[in-house]
C-alpha cells in the first residue's frame, strides 16, 4: 500500500511555515518508507493536523495498519527486549495520536473495510496498555484511556462496528473496567474534541442489554453494589464541583440512564438501595442548574443534563416496588424541583417532558394509597406555592395528583378509619397506636410485645423475612410497606367496599346468580390512578391466579403488597369460602384479625352481602 504524500503547494504561507509544511511532508514520508518509524512518528504527531486533510487520512491508516497488527502485541508486559519495547512505544504513540485523527477518518466503506481488520490488533493492545500503563503507570492513565477511547469509539460509532465489538470475548469486561479507571469521569477526557461519552455507556443500547449485563457485573464479581457506589459518588463529586463539569456530567448521567433502563436487574437494585434517587433530585436542585434553566441562552448541554436526571429518575422510582422510590423522591425535593422546572417545560427535552408528568400524573398518584407517601405529599403541599405550575403543561398533571391527595388525606381522617396497627403474632389479637410497638429491623412487621416476636420468629418468620428480604446477589432489599401503611391500605379497601357495596351486590347477581356467597372473593386493585372494585368466584380466580402446584388459592393480600419485585398492587380483601390461606408468614390469620377489629361498617357490608343469597356460615365477627 503507497501511503507516500503528494507534493503540496502553501501559497498564503509565511517561509517559516513552508519550512514546517515540507519537513512535515519529509517525516511523512519518511514514517511511510519505514512503516512506521519511532522517531518520525513522535514528530510527525504533534503536527499532524496542521497537515492537509488527504495526508492526515494517511497517517490514520498508517497508525491503524501499526496498530492492526496483532503479531507484534508482546506476550508478558516485563518483556526487556529493545525491539518489544519499541513496539510498544511506537504502538502506545500511534494510540494517543488516534483521538486526533479519528474523527476527521472517511466514512466510505472501502476505507472501513480496512480498518475493520485492525480490530483484533487494537483490542489486543488496549488490554496491553490497560495492564500497563493504566494499572501500573498512572501518569499516563489520562492519555491512554483517551487513547483507548478514540479508537474504540470510532469503531461504535461506525456502521455494524458495536457489534463486532460486543462479539469480542473481553470486550465488555474491559470497557467495564475502563469507566472504573476513569474513562468519562476525567477532566482530560472532558476536554476531548471526539465523543465524551464512556466506551462502555456507547456501547449500551436497547438492544444489547441482555447480552452485555451479566458481563459488566462478573468484572465486580457479581457485587452490583460496588457499581453503584462508585456512580453515584462521582455523580455526587461532579454536582458539588464549580466549573468544568458539564461533559463528565454528561458521559455520567447517559451511563446512568443506560443502567437504569436494566429492568428487574441487579444493578438497578443497587442503584436503589445506594442512594441514586436523592443524588438526583439534588442535582436537579441545585442552584447552578436551576439558574442555568432560566435563562434563555442555556447551553445545550446542560438541558440535556436535566433532561437526563429526569428520565433516570422516572425509571428509578417506577422500579419494583415503586412506592418506597417515589416516597424518597418526594422527601428529597422532587415537588419542589417540579414547581421551579415547570416555567421552562418548553426546552427540556421530549422524553423528559413526559417523564415528569408520568411521575407527578401517575406514579404519585398510584402511589398514593400508602399512607407513608400520601401524608409526605400533603405535607409539602401544604407548604409550597404551587400557582406557578397551574398554567404550564405540567398543570392537569399536578391538578390530578393534588386532588388524589386530598381525597386520600380526607378518607384517613374519617371517623371510620382507625389507623391502628395490629400484632403480626397470629396468636395475638392486639392493636393500638404505632408508637407502642416493637418492629422488626429487617421486614418491620410490628409485634406488641418481645414475647410475640420471639414467638413468631420461631413459627416461620425468621426464615420468610430472610427469604422476602435478600434479593440475588446479595442486593439488600427492605420490607415494602410498614404496618401503618398496611392497616390504612386494609381498611381503605373496606370503605371502598362498603361505600360500593350496592354495585358489588347488582354485580353478584347479574352475572353470578347461581354461585353460593361462600364462593366469592372481593379485590380491590389500586394499581390504576382511580381505585376499582370487582366481586368474583373462587373458581375464577384460580384460573387467573395459581402460579405453581404449592400456590394457595389466589396471593393474599399482604403477600402481593409485601413482595417488593412486585409493581401489581391487586389485593384480596376478602375470601367467603372454606378454606385457608397458606404463608410462611400466616397471612390467613390476618384478614381475620382484620375483620374482628374493624369498624361496624365492615359488619355491615359483610351482613349485606350474606343475605344477598342468604348464606348462613360466614364466619363470627
Amino acid at each position: 500500500m503507497d501511503f507516500q504524500s503528494q507534493p503540496q503547494t502553501y501559497v498564503n504561507a509565511s517561509p517559516a511555515d513552508q519550512a514546517l509544511a515540507r519537513r512535515i511532508e519529509l517525516d511523512l514520508n519518511l514514517l511511510s518508507a519505514l512503516g512506521g518509524h519511532l522517531e518520525a512518528l513522535r514528530l510527525l504527531i504533534p503536527m499532524a493536523r496542521q497537515l492537509p486533510v488527504l495526508d492526515q487520512i494517511r497517517v490514520s491508516e498508517i497508525l491503524f495498519v501499526h496498530l492492526g497488527d496483532p503479531e507484534i502485541v508482546p506476550n508478558e508486559t516485563s518483556s526487556t527486549d529493545p525491539t518489544v519495547q519499541n513496539n510498544i512505544e511506537l504502538a502506545h504513540t500511534c494510540l494517543l495520536s488516534l483521538c486526533y485523527l479519528v474523527e476527521i477518518i472517511p466514512k466510505d466503506i472501502h476505507y472501513i473495510a480496512r480498518i475493520k481488520r485492525a480490530w483484533p490488533g487494537i483490542f489486543k493492545w488496549s488490554q496491553f496498555f490497560f495492564d500497563v500503563y493504566i494499572n501500573r503507570r498512572h501518569q499516563e492513565r489520562d492519555a491512554t484511556l483517551l487513547g483507548i477511547k478514540a479508537s474504540w469509539n470510532f469503531f461504535v460509532e461506525t456502521f455494524g462496528m458495536q457489534d463486532l465489538i460486543i462479539a469480542t470475548p473481553g470486550s465488555i469486561e474491559l470497557a467495564t473496567n475502563l469507566w472504573i479507571a476513569g474513562d468519562g469521569w476525567s477532566e482530560k477526557a472532558s476536554r476531548y474534541q471526539g465523543n465524551p461519552y464512556a466506551v462502555l455507556s456507547n456501547l449500551l443500547r436497547e438492544k444489547t442489554y441482555p447480552q452485555v449485563r451479566g458481563r459488566i457485573l462478573s468484572v465486580v464479581k457479581g457485587k452490583p453494589m460496588i457499581l453503584a457506589k462508585l456512580l453515584i459518588s462521582r455523580l455526587q463529586a461532579l454536582t458539588k464541583s464549580k466549573t468544568g463539569i458539564e461533559e463528565r456530567l454528561d458521559a455520567g448521567l447517559d451511563l446512568l440512564m443506560h443502567f437504569t433502563q436494566f429492568y428487574k436487574h441487579e444493578i438497578i437494585y443497587a442503584l436503589l438501595e445506594a442512594g441514586i434517587i436523592p443524588c438526583l433530585v439534588n442535582f436537579l436542585d441545585t442552584a447552578a442548574t436551576m439558574a442555568l434553566l432560566g435563562k434563555a441562552g442555556v447551553d445545550d448541554i446542560t438541558i440535556r443534563n436535566v433532561s437526563m436526571a429526569l428520565i433516570s429518575l422516572m425509571f428509578c422510582v417506577g422500579a419494583t416496588d415503586g412506592w418506597r422510590w417515589i416516597l424518597q423522591a418526594v422527601k428529597s425535593g422532587f415537588l419542589s424541583v417540579v414547581l421551579t422546572l415547570s416555567p421552562n417545560y418548553e426546552r427540556l427535552h421530549h422524553g423528559s417532558y413526559h417523564a415528569v408528568a408520568d411521575i407527578i400524573g401517575d406514579l404519585l398518584p398510584r402511589y398514593m394509597v400508602y399512607y407513608s407517601v400520601m401524608i409526605e405529599v400533603k405535607k409539602q403541599l401544604d407548604n409550597l406555592d404551587d400557582s406557578v405550575i397551574w398554567t404550564t403543561g405540567f398543570g392537569e398533571a399536578w391538578k390530578r395528583m393534588r386532588n388524589k391527595c386530598l381525597a386520600l388525606w380526607l378518607i384517613s381522617q374519617s371517623p371510620e378509619l382507625k389507623l391502628e396497627i395490629h400484632c403480626s403474632n397470629r396468636l395475638c389479637t392486639k392493636s393500638g397506636h404505632p408508637e407502642q410497638f416493637r418492629k422488626c429491623a429487617t421486614c418491620l412487621m410490628a409485634y406488641c410485645s418481645k414475647e410475640c416476636q420471639i414467638l413468631h420468629l420461631k413459627n416461620g418468620h425468621k426464615e420468610a423475612c430472610k427469604d422476602y428480604i435478600h434479593g440475588p446477589n446479595d442486593v439488600p432489599v427492605l420490607s415494602s410497606m410498614t404496618e401503618l401503611d398496611r392497616t390504612f391500605l386494609r381498611q381503605l379497601m373496606w370503605f371502598d367496599v362498603w361505600h360500593h357495596r350496592q354495585e358489588l351486590q347488582k354485580i353478584a347477581v347479574d352475572a353470578f346468580s347461581n354461585v353460593p356467597l361462600r364462593d366469592f372473593v372481593i379485590q380491590a386493585d389500586y394499581t390504576p390512578i382511580s381505585r376499582t372494585l370487582r366481586i368474583m368466584p373462587v373458581a375464577k380466580t384460580i384460573e387467573e391466579k395459581v402460579t405453581g402446584p404449592n400456590h394457595a388459592f389466589f396471593r393474599s393480600y399482604q403477600t402481593v403488597l409485601a413482595n417488593t419485585r412486585e409493581k401489581n398492587l391487586t389485593s384480596v380483601i376478602g375470601l367467603f369460602c372454606q378454606g385457608e390461606y397458606h404463608s410462611p408468614l400466616h397471612v390467613e390469620k390476618e384478614f381475620w384479625v382484620v375483620a374482628n377489629n374493624s369498624t361496624k361498617a365492615t359488619k355491615d357490608v359483610l351482613t349485606a352481602l350474606a343475605l344477598l343469597n342468604g348464606a348462613s356460615d360466614l364466619p363470627q365477627l
